[in-house]
């Protein structure tokens, strides 16, 4: 699976803050809270922003596995997560090789490993978990890979939040005429191979509701667009990059054109003027007869 920096990683973690279906959450919280603890497993962890956003939303005694196959974000993680409990006024400290963050009567517990989740029988690991999560992540995965995925939650009968999916939905302000073209190299782009095989890009979504409703869950789905105002300049700077540059490896015929339009999109942002809306879906789902 193709990996992110830290940096970025960073930058985007208020933005997706921001962006997230409080609905779903909710609704995956409550089939939470007879669960003591509740055991998480995140897919793709990163540096934790996924359990930073649900650890306060769900039960009080909670038991995480934070799985990544990118040894230094796993290796700083403790670090960020501690920093982040510490800025709260939480308790931080070790207890069994696990890191612990403690505030009133809650308590996070949480581990973390390396894995290849691509590799054959990766997603074994599923077994024993109450909520399966992952955040951006399904959009990078095939549709092979999406389905053991679904199999095995279901076989263990766990909950399911899969949130910031992207859509294959852009707007850009100021229009410009050829954001369209940009944004049809960018999601084809985004259906090459991450690592999984062919991804799924924009139809993740789609095809992640389907696929858990023929497995026997019912599924809820919300928007989580980002919706960037020229405050978040270096989000939209990164933003505005990164798409030229997967334009740029699927059409390099077009290097010229595409040097020109990112030049265009870089001066609306210097002057204070771009606003960009992203398109992102959340996921939630419940094996039947566990939604209220």
């Amino acid at each position: 699976m193709a990996g992110f920096s830290a940096d970025w990683l960073a930058l985007r973690e208020p933005v997706d803050r921001a962006a997230r279906s409080a609905r779903l959450t909710m609704a995956v919280a409550s089939k939470t809270s007879s669960c003591d603890p509740v055991r998480v497993l995140d897919l793709g962890t990163g540096h934790g922003s996924n359990l930073r956003y649900l650890a306060e939303h769900l039960s009080p005694s909670q038991q995480w596995l934070l799985v990544d196959q990118d040894t230094s974000l796993l290796s700083d993680l403790r670090s960020r997560i501690s920093g982040w409990g510490l800025d709260h006024g939480y308790e931080v400290g070790e207890e069994h090789g696990a890191l612990c963050v403690r505030r009133d009567e809650h308590i996070y517990r949480m581990s973390t490993r390396v894995a290849d989740l691509a590799a054959n029988d990766a997603l074994a690991i599923i077994k024993g978990h109450h909520l399966v999560t992952g955040s951006a992540l399904l959009d990078l995965v095939s549709d092979d890979w999406l389905r053991v995925l679904v199999t095995r939650c279901r076989e263990t009968a766990a909950l399911v939040l899969f949130p910031l999916i992207y859509d294959g939905t852009m707007s850009c302000e100021p229009a410009e005429s050829d954001d369209e073209h940009m944004l049809r190299f960018f999601n084809e782009h985004q259906q090459t191979d991450k690592g999984f095989g062919p991804a799924l890009g924009p139809q993740a979504a789609p095809r992640a509701v389907k696929t858990l409703t023929e497995a026997g869950y019912q599924t809820l789905c919300d928007r989580s667009d980002w919706v960037l105002t020229p405050a978040a300049e270096a989000v939209q700077r990164h933003l505005i990059e990164g798409w030229s540059e997967a334009a740029l490896l699927i059409r390099p015929e077009h290097a010229d054109w595409i040097a020109e339009w990112r030049a265009r999109r870089l001066r609306h942002l210097a002057a204070g003027r771009s606003r960009l809306i992203v398109g992102h879906l959340d996921v939630a789902a419940f094996p039947l007869g566990q939604i209220g």
